[in-house]
């Protein structure tokens, strides 16, 4: 979430990681002006995803060249964790409240 803000208030994550990359068209000085554009966003793009994890992670993706391949790299991994998370925590309070429950009944 703090990836995704910090990328979206720089202008960078609809460009860089919604966005597909724009076809260059060598004989068009715009189309070749505006990919330039793009890629530079990409490098800075690729700076903030590397630069928000810590080493044992960067190292991961060390051979992802897209800031967007990073991106949904890091999103899978780190969702999954989330979710799986949530998943312990709601059996953790469902064994809480039965036990309590069965600590009611015995009283």
């Amino acid at each position: 979430m703090k990836i995704e803000a910090l990328l979206d208030a720089k202008d960078l994550f609809e460009d860089v990681i919604e966005n597909e990359e724009p076809k260059i068209n060598a004989k068009d000085i715009e189309c070749i002006l505006e990919h330039k554009a793009w890629k530079k966003k990409i490098k800075e793009a690729m700076g903030i995803l590397v630069f928000s994890l810590i080493a044992e992670q960067a190292i991961i993706y060390k051979f992802i060249k897209k800031a967007k391949d990073i991106w949904n790299e890091i999103k899978l991994r780190f969702e999954g964790a989330v979710e799986d998370r949530k998943i312990d925590l709601m059996l953790e309070l469902t064994s809480l409240k039965n036990h309590r429950a069965e600590a009611s009944m015995d009283t």
